[in-house]
């Protein structure tokens, strides 16, 4: 399992200064990565290259390890010329956030997440680019993290298949 305990963030960051907290690289094997210890960002940004997964694969994206009913989120994929649009309400229970479909090129671009340091609702949004079938598919994702507590970790879950010990993720923040 690769992991990673997140330092504090730097003193003096601006408005919309993204750091680099931590960039792992997934061990060969391995279903799970954690970005654990995450405080004082009050935003987070999530970014893979490559993750080496085996095949293609569904990544499940939880927080604070909660993989319970507080995830609403949307996504609209486009491929060639053609926009599909598709969502949940709610996760269904045991899952957190599912990102299906991933290659084992993928990249999850982008996905940032809001207001992580509050006790409130967290937003996200970003997109992923996964192949499929020779096409390119562009999702953009679009959610919300119903949770009583700041974000203290990030975690992605190989649901099927497993990673690789290749490409990296890492996790950039903006401090409070």
């Amino acid at each position: 399992m690769g992991s990673s305990t997140v330092p504090a963030p730097a003193t003096g960051a601006t408005s919309d200064n993204y750091v680099l907290i931590s960039s792992v690289t997934p061990t060969n094997g391995s279903s799970t990565l954690s970005f654990t210890g995450i405080s004082g960002y009050r935003k987070l940004l999530l970014r893979t290259l490559n993750p080496g997964l085996s095949s293609t694969s569904t990544i499940t994206l939880t927080f604070n390890s909660d993989t319970g009913t507080n995830y609403a989120y949307q996504s609209i994929s486009r491929s060639s010329s053609t926009g599909t649009a598709s969502g949940v309400l709610n996760a269904s229970a045991g899952t957190g956030l599912a990102l299906t479909s991933i290659p084992s090129g993928g990249l999850i671009q982008n996905l940032i997440i809001n207001d992580t340091n509050t006790t409130g609702v967290k937003t996200f949004g970003g997109w992923i680019a996964k192949g499929d079938g020779g096409n390119t598919v562009y999702p953009v994702i679009n959610g919300m993290y119903f949770a009583s507590a700041a974000i203290t970790s990030v975690t992605l879950t190989v649901t099927t298949n497993t990673f690789a010990a290749t490409g990296t993720v890492a996790l950039y923040g903006v401090a409070a």
